[in-house]
């Protein structure tokens, strides 16, 4: 088998965040099987001129043809310039694994496929992988290291985000108990504020509010307003009726 048309992709990290740099070259020689030929043919010319999208078509098609680890390489190379990189880690996992370069590049490429989709831990076992066939790949290894540091602020940052929801959540019911004490407190000074106006309405006015009439001095006062309505009767009846038609004299 012949050597990928792609290098490896190699991660980059600046100081404002990190992103993954393609380094892509041609390859010096191309074996093939002759049915895909044409179409690997298509995708390198596609990729000479810039057009990523054709070349993802023809790469497709040659691997359609032929699920070669060159063209499932190839393929997932071409995915991954368009961004597409879950997509290109499938391709990349599709590759048949051995004790070869090729096989080192293809998980060296899924591991940064993962990374771009923001997969960690499956980038981190892409990177392992890559080690355990060459444990000297010092690329695969400063990879996963980086990752693995991500990965952990990734954590810790988690972590400080959910003991902050839970203080949040803890003092949410104190705030609102509190907020009930008060309206309780609230309802039962309205209550006793309209008690004693209540009972203020209930006491009379004046100067003989103190005053309390017993069963005595009731009852003399009616005898003696019983006793002035017969005087005024008896007048009445000795006078005769009264002259309510009485007028002045006429002139």
């Amino acid at each position: 088998m012949g050597s990928m048309i792609f290098k490896k992709v190699a991660l980059s990290f600046f100081s404002l965040g990190c992103f993954i740099a393609c380094s892509f070259c041609q390859s010096e020689g191309l074996s093939a099987q002759k049915d895909d030929r044409g179409t690997i043919k298509k995708g390198i010319t596609a990729y000479k001129k810039g057009d990523m999208k054709e070349a993802e078509m023809h790469f497709e098609q040659a691997k359609s043809i032929n699920p070669s680890n060159q063209n499932l390489y190839n393929h997932g190379n071409s995915l991954y310039r368009n961004q597409k990189f879950e997509e290109a880690a499938q391709s990349y996992g599709q590759m048949k694994l051995g004790n070869d370069q090729n096989s080192i590049d293809g998980l060296f490429n899924q591991g940064n496929a993962y990374f771009q989709a923001q997969k960690y831990d499956e980038a981190m076992n892409s990177y392992k992988s890559a080690l355990k066939l060459d444990p000297h790949d010092k690329d695969a290894l400063s990879n996963y290291l980086k990752t693995k540091k991500i990965k952990k602020s990734q954590q810790q940052q988690q972590k400080q985000q959910n003991k902050e929801s839970s203080q949040s959540k803890e003092d949410q019911p104190q705030e609102q108990q509190k907020n009930s004490n008060d309206i309780d407190k609230q309802k039962d000074t309205e209550s006793k504020t309209q008690e004693k106006n209540g009972q203020d309405q209930k006491q009379p006015t004046g100067a003989d509010s103190d005053k309390k009439l017993n069963p005595q001095m009731a009852e003399k006062i009616l005898d003696q307003i019983n006793e002035m309505d017969k005087k005024v009767q008896q007048k009445l009846n000795k006078d005769g009726k009264p002259d309510t038609n009485r007028r002045g004299k006429d002139w």
